[in-house]
């Protein structure tokens, strides 16, 4: 997959694009992007995802990003996974913001996009005061040569699934809800960094990954999950909780891997959270903190039993 960052200079050959913010990626933006796949392979021309960053919400209100469900990196992976050519993540401007909706379809979607289709959500907006309908956008398809093609909202148990869907999911640790409105678990994406190293000196070495602030994470609590390291996935077992001695709000995700002992300080690694194990505990001791991992261990041990049994 091909990324174009974080720059509105560009020009890509002529493709089919699927436009939204795609938090989450869940099942009614993979049918927008399964449909823009399946008129790329039937035309024979590449597929674009394009997205704005930050979220227009936030320029917009001048508030900071908050609640975020994937970094543009978490985001990136799961697009180039569902096997779309090009991922174009526009810097989102007031400038852009105040941008007219036929100016924006004629200098972005058809002088830099080459749009051949557009493919949306049917309550699709675009332009100054979000004034572009799906009307107005199929008028100027028709003036600058690409059709529309709008999809209804997905509905699971008769409702709409939505990002903040999603979040309310997550705020609530029900990670198995996640995945069935996603088809994938909730991921946390980054570096290993250095820790306390206080896992280590009881025989429970964790990689720590920093998240960002923006990020929305579960609660504070022990997750069942799998870790992927330089491409292998392992069973293990995830604590989510603020960053010692930080001041601010950033939170770390701590995994401890089954059956691996290597030093990964500075890798790049994959924790998929499955299932909620229990809430955080108040420690007392490292004996307190050691019998309270093994019986993690032994929660998880059913947990992955349980899904091999059914």
């Amino acid at each position: 997959m091909k990324t174009i960052l974080q720059t509105n200079v560009f020009e890509l050959p002529q493709c089919i694009v699927v436009f939204g913010n795609f938090d989450g990626v869940h099942k009614g933006h993979q049918l927008l992007i399964q449909e823009a796949l399946k008129k790329s392979k039937e035309l024979g021309i590449p597929s674009a995802l394009f997205t704005f960053k930050p979220h227009p919400t936030f320029v917009v209100t001048g508030k900071p990003e908050k609640d975020i469900i994937y970094t543009p990196e978490e985001k990136k992976k799961v697009v180039k996974d569902l096997g779309v050519d090009y991922y174009i993540e526009y810097p989102f401007t007031m400038e852009v913001a105040n941008m007219a909706a036929e100016v924006f379809v004629e200098e972005v979607m058809y002088k830099e996009l080459h749009a051949k289709y557009v493919v949306v959500g049917v309550d699709f907006k675009f332009g100054k005061g979000r004034s572009g309908s799906i009307p107005l956008l199929e008028a100027l398809g028709r003036t600058y040569g690409f059709n529309v093609i709008a999809f209804k909202k997905l509905c699971d148990h008769h409702r709409v699934i939505s990002s903040t869907w999603l979040r309310q999911e997550i705020k609530k640790g029900r990670m198995e809800a996640f995945k069935e409105l996603t088809g994938r678990h909730f991921i946390v994406l980054g570096k290993v960094e250095h820790g306390r190293s206080i896992g280590r000196t009881i025989g429970f070495p964790t990689a720590n990954v920093a998240t960002s602030s923006s990020k929305i994470l579960p609660p504070n609590g022990v997750y069942a999950s799998y870790t992927t390291v330089k491409g292998l996935r392992y069973k293990s077992i995830t604590n989510v909780g603020p960053k010692p001695a930080s001041t601010s709000e950033e939170m770390v995700v701590e995994t401890y891997i089954l059956d691996f002992d290597e030093m990964i300080y500075g890798e790049t690694i994959l924790i998929e959270m499955t299932h909620f194990l229990r809430s955080a505990y108040e420690l007392k001791s490292l004996d307190h903190l050691k019998a309270l991992i093994q019986d993690d261990l032994k929660d998880l041990d059913n947990y992955f039993e349980t899904l091999i049994n059914g």
